[in-house]
């Protein structure tokens, strides 16, 4: 199934039914606890913390 709308993949997404699984042990010593890995609360507080370093004025490129 492809979806192109917005609105129905925030809906599929949000139906709690693709949740992340536990990682294998070996991913999980190669990544760590990190924001790919982490889920709810801990999730959200990784989020906050790497996301200013995404903002748009970060990512440009500085040409002199």
């Amino acid at each position: 199934i492809c979806l192109f709308d917005y609105e129905s993949v925030r809906q599929v997404l949000k139906s709690g039914h693709f949740g992340k699984t536990d990682p294998h042990p070996a991913i999980l010593a190669l990544l760590g606890k990190g924001l790919a890995v982490v889920d709810g609360t801990d999730w959200v507080r990784h989020r906050r913390v790497t996301n200013p370093a995404f903002a748009m004025d970060k990512l440009k490129v500085n040409n002199p």
